[in-house]
C-alpha cells in the first residue's frame, strides 16, 4: 500500500473515532468513511451493510455513491452461500471476491441484469468481525468491469474494514453506555433510597430526587457542613468527623444519625458512603446511600420495651406464686399435719371424727387452691377434654372460688382445633377473666365460645365500671399479652368499653382445624 493510501487511511480512521466521540451518527461516519475509499480508488463505489440482531439480514449503513435505484433491494438483504458477495461474507465469515457478477454463482440470478444496469460489475466484500467471532456487518467494493483485487486492493479493503469495524464497535459501547447511563439515572431518581454522590474536594455533586424530597430542597450541590447543619445537635459533630475521616483516607464508612426532615421532625438515618475512583486510579469522590430507619428503630425499642415488661410480669408472677405458696399453702399444710399428729399421739382436743372432718375439709380446700394455681400455670383438661369442656371448666373454677356467676355458652365450636389456637384462645380467656374481677367490679360474667364462617370467636363480657379505652395512654401488660398472643394465631383482639358500661373483650381467629 502507498504511503498516501496508509495516511488518508489513518486520517480516516482518526477522523472515524473522533466523529463518533463527538456523539455524529454512525452513517454519517460510515458515509464519510466510504467517500475517502471513494476518493482513494477512482473508479470504485464502495458501501457498509450492518447486520439485524437477528443475525441473518444485513442493512444499509454507509454509502453515498451507491446507486439509489438499488438500495429497496438490499433493504434488507438476507445473508447465505449463494447471497453475493456481502452475504455470503457474512455467512461464511470470511472475505468472498465475485470478480464478474454475470457469471459467478454466488450472484443471485434474478439481481444479475439489475446490477450491471447500474454499473456493479465487480463486487468484493470483507466481513466485519469482532475478536468474540460475531459479525457486524460487511464493507464492500463495487466496479464497473470485471475485476480481480490485486495485493495492494486487498491491504485497502481490509483496512476500510478495519475502521468500519471500529466505528460501529464505538458506536454500539456509545449506545450501551447510554442505555446503561439511562437505567442508572431511572433507577436512581424513582427508588424511595436516598443517593447522593461528591467529588473529590467533598462537595456533593449530586442528590437523588428521593434525598431532596426529604430535606424539602430543589436539587444542588451540598457541602460536607451543610450536610452536618441538619444534623441532630447531639449526633452532628460525630457523624462529620466520622465522614471527614474516612474521605482522608479514602474508606468506606457506615454512619447512624437523626436527620431533620422538611417539616423539622428528626428521623434516623442509616448512612452509607464508598469511595469511588477514576480508570486511572485517581479518587473521584464518594457515592452513597441514606436510609430512613425511623420505623425499624421505634419497633425494636417497643419490642425491648415490651421484653422487658413480659420479663418484670414473669417475676411478679413468680413472686405471687411463691407467696401464695409460702404465705397461704404452706401453713395450711402444717395445720393438717399438726392436726394428724395430735390423733395420731392421742392429744386430739376434740372428738377424732370431729378432728378427722376438719383435717379432711382442710385437705379438700388445699386441693381445690392447688388445681386452681396450677391452672393458671398450664390447663391438663385443655390437652385432654379440648378447648369447649376446658373453657366452661375454668369459668366454674373461678366462678367458685371467688364467689361470683359466669354464664358460660358455647355454640357449633369443634374439639379438634390446632393446638396453638386452643392454647391462646384459653390464655386470653384466663386473662380476661382476671381483668373483669380484678378492676370491673361485677359479679357476673358473661362467656361465649362459638366458631361459624370459618372463624372461632371468644367473648367475656362484663357489667362493671367500665373505662375510657379509646383514651388510655398505655395498655397493661395483660392487654399486651393477648393480642399478641391472638397475633401468633393469625387473629386479632378487639376491645370495647366506657365509664359506667362494662367492657367487653373479643378474641377471633381463623378456624383452621389440627391434622386427624
Amino acid at each position: 500500500m502507498s504511503e498516501v493510501r496508509a495516511n488518508a487511511l489513518s486520517a480516516a480512521e482518526n477522523r472515524a473515532i473522533g466523529m463518533i466521540a463527538g456523539g455524529v451518527g454512525l452513517q454519517e461516519v460510515l458515509d464519510e468513511l466510504c467517500r475517502t475509499i471513494d476518493l482513494l480508488t477512482p473508479g470504485v463505489v464502495s458501501t457498509v451493510l450492518l447486520m439485524d440482531p437477528d443475525g441473518k439480514r444485513l442493512w444499509p449503513g454507509g454509502g453515498p455513491a451507491f446507486p439509489a435505484a438499488l438500495k429497496p433491494a438490499i433493504n434488507p438483504w438476507t445473508i447465505g452461500p449463494d447471497r453475493g458477495a456481502c452475504g455470503t461474507a457474512a455467512f461464511l465469515k470470511e472475505r468472498v471476491i465475485i470478480a464478474d457478477v454475470t457469471t459467478d454463482p454466488r450472484w443471485p440470478e434474478e439481481y444479475r441484469e439489475l446490477a450491471v444496469r447500474h454499473g456493479l460489475r465487480a463486487s468484493w466484500s470483507q466481513p466485519l468481525i469482532t475478536s468474540a467471532g460475531s459479525v457486524l456487518g460487511t464493507f464492500a467494493m463495487y466496479y464497473a468491469e470485471p475485476r480481480v483485487p490485486e495485493p495492494a486492493d486487498l491491504q485497502l479493503i481490509e483496512a476500510a474494514g478495519q475502521i468500519a469495524r471500529i466505528a460501529i464497535q464505538l458506536e454500539q459501547s456509545r449506545a450501551a453506555l447510554r442505555e446503561s447511563e439511562g437505567r442508572f439515572r431511572l433507577v436512581v431518581n424513582t427508588i424511595p433510597v436516598m443517593l447522593w454522590m461528591s467529588d473529590a474536594d467533598g462537595r456533593w455533586t449530586y442528590l437523588n430526587p428521593a434525598w431532596n424530597e426529604f430535606v424539602g430542597r430543589a436539587g444542588e450541590s451540598e457541602t460536607v457542613s451543610a450536610w452536618a447543619d441538619a444534623i441532630h445537635p447531639e449526633d452532628a459533630g460525630r457523624s462529620a468527623e466520622v465522614y471527614t475521616a474516612a474521605f482522608d483516607r479514602r474508606l468506606p464508612f457506615a454512619l447512624e444519625y437523626r436527620l431533620r426532615r422538611r417539616d423539622a421532625a428528626y428521623r434516623w438515618i442509616v448512612d452509607q458512603g464508598v469511595p469511588r475512583f477514576h480508570a486511572d486510579g485517581t479518587f473521584a469522590g464518594y457515592i452513597g446511600s441514606g436510609f430512613d430507619v425511623t420505623d425499624r428503630k421505634l419497633a425494636e425499642e417497643a419490642v425491648s420495651m415490651m421484653n422487658r415488661r413480659l420479663i418484670e410480669a414473669q417475676e411478679e408472677e413468680r413472686t405471687r406464686l411463691a407467696r401464695e405458696l409460702h404465705d397461704d399453702i404452706t401453713p395450711r399444710l402444717v395445720l393438717v399435719s399438726m392436726c394428724l399428729d395430735r390423733m395420731n399421739h392421742g392429744r386430739a382436743a376434740a372428738p377424732p371424727a370431729e378432728e378427722i372432718a376438719t383435717a379432711s375439709r382442710q385437705i379438700g380446700d388445699l386441693i381445690r387452691d392447688m388445681q386452681a394455681l396450677s391452672h393458671r400455670l398450664h390447663s391438663w383438661k385443655l390437652d385432654l377434654l379440648g378447648l369447649t369442656r376446658a373453657a366452661s371448666s375454668l369459668c366454674a373454677e373461678v366462678s367458685d372460688l371467688h364467689d361470683i356467676t359466669i354464664d358460660f355458652h358455647a355454640e357449633t365450636v369443634v374439639e379438634r382445633l390446632r393446638p396453638e389456637l386452643s392454647l391462646s384462645l384459653f390464655r386470653v380467656l384466663q386473662e380476661a377473666l382476671q381483668n373483669a374481677i380484678k378492676h370491673s367490679g361485677s359479679r357476673q360474667l358473661q362467656v361465649s365460645l362459638r366458631g361459624d364462617a370459618g372463624e372461632v370467636e371468644l367473648t367475656v363480657v362484663d357489667g362493671g365500671i367500665g373505662f375510657d379505652h379509646a383514651a388510655t395512654a398505655t395498655r397493661g401488660l395483660g392487654v399486651t399479652s393477648m393480642t399478641e398472643r391472638m397475633k401468633l394465631v393469625d387473629g386479632e383482639l378487639s376491645i370495647d368499653s366506657g365509664p359506667g358500661r362494662g367492657t367487653t373483650v373479643r378474641a377471633r381467629a381463623p378456624l383452621d382445624l389440627a391434622p386427624q
